[in-house]
């Protein structure tokens, strides 16, 4: 049976046990709070430097911020469309796999990998990407525009249609699904149909030269027929 000795030293070793893993876990929370702090200053400073043009200091700062912060989708984002808009598209796609791989759920993400993807060559994977952006947000009409923009480019002519055409459900007067509807009838030979669809594009977006410019175009050759 214990003695009274042993009881109370027992006691005391819990009380000291019990005050070293309240340390510990304060030392941890306060470290844990010193590094989150060191992260949100690197990727701020990372972003204006993003807004003013320094790319390369952009890029340095969220690196430092990503060997502090391996984990965070954000980071790993950020990482990633300032490594394409430096060229290096095989590290953009990298990292905008592990910030997909840490949170799926985000649209711009997945349409962003699915653009770098495109220019990489990977037209199916980019088209995924594509897909699962208009999935996740699908009352934003220019995710249904990437959608049809790689149909068209993987030649599935239907298919283009039918992303184009979801755009302008979600968004009617969307000037860019206006305009890649009327180049979608022209290419098909329908004129009047294209006709229609430049001119809605040039009323959505008066500064699309483009429409106007090929509104024009049709527009004087209809009338010599």
């Amino acid at each position: 049976m214990p003695t009274g000795v042993g009881k109370t030293c027992r006691q005391l070793q819990r009380i000291c046990v019990c005050l070293l893993i309240t340390a510990a876990l304060l030392a941890g929370t306060a470290c844990a709070q010193q590094n989150a702090l060191a992260v949100e200053q690197h990727y701020n400073k990372g972003t204006d430097l993003r807004k003013s043009g320094d790319l390369h200091g952009a890029l340095k700062e969220f690196q430092e911020a990503g060997n502090l912060a391996p984990n965070n989708p954000r980071v790993h984002y950020m990482l990633a469309i300032t490594f394409r808009d430096l060229g290096d598209l095989k590290a953009a796609a990298q990292h905008f796999q592990k910030s997909i791989e840490l949170h799926s759920d985000d649209a711009v993400v997945h349409s962003g990998y699915g653009f770098v993807l495109e220019d990489l060559g990977d037209l199916q994977g980019a088209l995924r990407e594509h897909q699962e952006s208009a999935r996740l947000a699908p009352d934003k009409a220019a995710f249904w525009i990437a959608v049809g923009h790689t149909e068209e480019v993987l030649d599935h002519v239907e298919e283009a249609r039918a992303g184009f055409e979801h755009a302008l459900q979600v968004e009617p007067r969307n000037a860019v699904a206006l305009s890649r509807l009327g180049e979608w009838y022209d290419d098909q030979g329908n004129v009047d149909k294209a006709i229609e669809f430049y001119k809605r594009a040039v009323e959505a977006d008066p500064k699309d030269e483009s429409a106007r410019q090929r509104l024009s175009e049709l527009e004087a050759k209809q009338s010599h027929r």
